[in-house]
């Protein structure tokens, strides 16, 4: 990619993390990294409450289904330390297969 289409990439993915950062407030950290390797990843917090409340209900859904998801895998492990986990791709049809080594 030329150095002109690079940095204008970067600086509108910068803006568009700046306005999802607004939306959702300062409740939130919106990270942008750049394909560019110069150019650090960037995490922008709002400094005001959420422009859209709808937006940072939403985020806030999201994060507390991840969150319950970790605590429930956590939980799972803790009580079953010899079992086998499995992940499915369905556009391939490939199954993964993971065992915890001792």
């Amino acid at each position: 990619m030329p150095e002109t289409a690079a940095r204008t990439f970067t600086e509108e993915g910068v803006r568009l993390a700046r306005l999802v950062s607004a939306e959702v407030g300062p409740q939130f950290v919106v990270e942008f990294s750049s394909h560019d390797d110069d150019t650090e990843a960037m995490r922008i917090r709002a400094e005001h409450s959420a422009e859209n409340p709808k937006a940072e209900a939403a985020f806030t859904r999201l994060f507390d289904e991840a969150d319950a998801d970790d605590r429930r895998i956590a939980e799972l492990v803790r009580n079953e330390p010899d079992g086998e986990w499995t992940a499915y791709a369905p556009l391939s049809g490939t199954v993964f297969r993971f065992t915890r080594q001792a």
